[in-house]
């Protein structure tokens, strides 16, 4: 079952999934594996050393998400061109401990992205494309800050349970807030680009990502 949670006034979709269960005893295993092999500290939070998981491992989680990121692909951006092929670029780890939070960011060089939670409780927040343009292209300064005239208090925030998969607009700024529970939450998160041929000759759109 899955469904698309239509936010910022009906502008933004995000795509929702729960896979039924979070991880199997194998798929388990391999987590255990890359967060003992390696974790990077950034600001607020750590991230897996391999970015490519999904080249390697959890072959049966891939095949979840690429089964949503499909049916995404066919309810959002319902593609003309059927011969387009949407593909995982990179896929790793986030752990995020006590007091640990993910950074404003967004994720460049991609098409969709999305976020699979091995854990209950996880918040994510997104900040609104509307105000955020607003707030990069041109500065008056507001007496009072509001959802229209400033990013960070233009946003949406949800909170989903382990073995839901998101699928969102790469473009959405987001972070994650204070994780102010004892439990480590960690989650799962990959990029999508497409191959194939884009826009047409005639309106000097055509690119070819074959």
């Amino acid at each position: 079952m899955s469904s698309i949670v239509n936010i910022f006034s009906s502008e933004v979709p995000v795509y929702n999934a729960n896979r039924g269960f979070s991880l199997n005893e194998k798929e388990q295993q391999e987590i255990d594996s890359v967060i003992a092999k390696g974790m990077i500290q950034y600001e607020g939070n750590t991230a897996s050393e391999n970015t490519f998981l999904f080249d390697s491992k959890l072959p049966d989680l891939r095949s979840f998400c690429e089964e949503h990121i499909a049916n995404y692909v066919n309810k959002v951006i319902c593609p003309k061109n059927k011969s387009l092929e949407f593909y995982i670029t990179q896929s790793w780890l986030n752990v995020t401990k006590q007091n640990e939070y993910h950074v404003m960011h967004n994720h460049p060089n991609s098409i969709i992205s999305g976020v699979y939670y091995f854990t209950d409780n996880s918040t994510i927040i997104f900040n609104s494309p509307f105000a955020e343009s607003v707030s990069k292209t041109i500065s008056i300064e507001s007496e009072i800050y509001n959802s229209w005239n400033f990013a960070y208090y233009g946003n949406c925030t949800q909170t989903w349970n382990k073995g839901t998969l998101i699928l969102f607009p790469s473009y959405l700024t987001h972070r994650v807030p204070k994780n102010k529970s004892l439990d480590v939450r960690v989650s799962l998160s990959f990029n999508v680009f497409v191959r194939g041929e884009l826009g047409t000759i005639n309106n000097l759109t055509y690119l070819d990502l074959k």
